[in-house]
């Protein structure tokens, strides 16, 4: 198994927007493949998306979308903040799924989606997503986590409270600390999104973005040096 660390996925995450792979077309694929997880396992059955507000929802709103068969319910733990997300909440709604705000009184379902906190939430988790970890760790559903389990430092694979997941569905490649909590990841499937392998040796945008923090009270004079070669 192959891995990459949670700031290179997002660095190449950035360089394909530059490349001209959209993310929303990685969304997609990332969504779909969470979908056919589910079903290589399940036939038909009650789901439950827990989603959260960032892009790790978005792809939790794509898997409702494939989910052929399914009766899916979608919870959202608080609005969604980025544009794929919003754009595919939008679409969801447009198509009929039932959508609700806030945690249900119980999980009343066959299979939970845990498609709230993603790679780039560290530390301990604030309501309402403490509670909601609980109540998916005390239910008898198949729990499927989104990228990596919510709670779970993508990189470390530390935790103090997660979702102890049956079945984690991540991304292009795996993320360390999916190794290093196994108890708390179940089996890891690892779907190819689309993003070419040689994108990873190309420099675009997100290297400098995420190599270079510039500060409030920066000048020209505390960033470096460029170098710029031209052609005739």
């Amino acid at each position: 198994m192959e891995f990459i660390s949670s700031r290179d996925m997002q660095i190449l995450d950035t360089n394909c927007e530059y490349f001209g792979l959209s993310r929303m077309l990685l969304m997609e694929n990332a969504g779909k493949g969470v979908a056919e997880e589910v079903m290589k396992r399940f036939y038909e059955g009650k789901v439950q998306i827990f989603a959260g507000s960032g892009n790790n929802g978005g792809d939790g709103f794509v898997a409702a979308r494939h989910l052929k068969g399914f009766d899916v319910e979608i919870f959202l733990l608080s609005k969604p903040k980025t544009e794929l997300a919003i754009k595919n909440l939008e679409i969801c709604r447009k198509a009929g799924f039932p959508v609700k705000e806030g945690l249900p009184e119980e999980i009343d379902a066959d299979i939970v989606i845990d498609a709230m906190l993603g790679t780039g939430v560290r530390g301990r988790l604030r309501e309402p997503y403490s509670t909601a970890v609980k109540m998916i760790n005390e239910s008898d559903a198949f729990k499927v986590a989104v990228d990596v389990p919510t709670g779970l430092d993508p990189d470390s694979g530390s935790y103090e409270e997660a979702v102890k997941a049956d079945l984690t569905v991540t991304f292009h490649k795996a993320k360390p600390g999916l190794a290093k909590a196994r108890e708390v990841c179940g089996e890891v499937a690892v779907k190819d999104i689309g993003i070419p392998e040689s994108f990873e040796n190309l420099c675009g945008p997100g290297d400098v973005a995420f190599s270079y923090k510039r500060y409030e009270d920066a000048h020209k004079g505390v960033h470096g040096k460029v170098l710029v070669v031209g052609g005739g």
